[in-house]
């Protein structure tokens, strides 16, 4: 992989527009057949036969049986990391640092992030000062059933259900169809329930303005204790901007809660 950039010079400064490595797992396809392969080794392979060089894996081992004719490397990562997911619960990130791709369990990126005035002044946990703070729901993507199904295209049957009556009575019957191999008709139920729990929630966003750390970036988790503002325990940076001057760094981040018993569940 290789870094595009492009510059464009104005009357007093120079403008850069970057894209990241992992903005070529968008632009490759792969073309693969997996059979009996744990979720870590499928990737593994992906990852071979793309060149695509490996920083860190985490160890999954969801059994994957799929081909991939033609799609996207991205899009192929993404969804072995999804059966993990849904066969699992747990959480990961995929990013690509510098040149090298890493996919994590999210809560392994819980970061402390500390902010100096001065050279002659300790440094400060950024989360206790907190400024411009706002947040606000949507419903707009709420799920409250879903239907997992299995079979071919011919032979398509449904294998389980999961419905959330009281959500269904406020926003109407909306439903996700999430389709499984035969060989995880077994865990249909539990991907079901899982993914119903996923979706069946209020989309809140929350965003708020810190003292800047370079250590901030999306993906990362940062702890909370604010009360007043409803902002207690763990929140997943879901975006961050920074800004720079002579003197301060300061940075606005959109963050959302890990828990699954968020103000935002149903």
């Amino acid at each position: 992989m290789a870094e595009i950039y492009r510059v464009e010079k104005g009357s007093e400064e120079w403008k850069y527009k970057a894209y990241d490595y992992a903005w070529f797992l968008n632009k490759d396809k792969v073309f693969v057949q997996l059979v009996d392969c744990t979720a870590s080794d499928a990737i593994r392979r992906i990852c071979d036969q793309k060149g695509i060089e490996i920083g860190e894996i985490a160890e999954m081992n969801t059994v994957i049986n799929k081909v991939y004719n033609g799609d996207e490397v991205s899009k192929a990562l993404k969804d072995i990391i999804a059966q993990e997911t849904d066969s699992t619960g747990i959480e990961y990130r995929m990013e690509v640092r510098i040149d090298k791709l890493y996919i994590t369990k999210r809560d392994d990126l819980k970061i402390t992030a500390s902010y100096q005035l001065a050279p002659n002044e300790q440094p400060f946990d950024i989360t206790g000062v907190i400024g411009d703070y706002q947040a606000d729901s949507s419903v707009k993507d709420i799920v409250t059933k879903v239907v997992v199904t299995s079979g071919n295209e011919k032979d398509e049957h449904v294998v389980a259900t999961a419905e959330n009556a009281d959500a269904a009575k406020v926003y109407g019957e909306i439903v996700h169809y999430e389709k499984v191999t035969d060989k995880q008709k077994d865990d249909a139920q539990n991907i079901a329930d899982k993914k119903l729990k996923e979706l069946c929630r209020k989309k809140i966003s929350k965003r708020l303005k810190l003292f800047g750390s370079d250590d901030v970036r999306s993906g990362r988790v940062l702890t909370f204790n604010s009360e007043e503002l409803g902002l207690v325990g763990d929140f997943l940076v879901i975006s961050a901007s920074h800004t720079y001057d002579n003197i301060n760094h300061f940075m606005t981040l959109e963050i959302q809660s890990t828990k699954d018993n968020e103000e935002g569940a149903v």
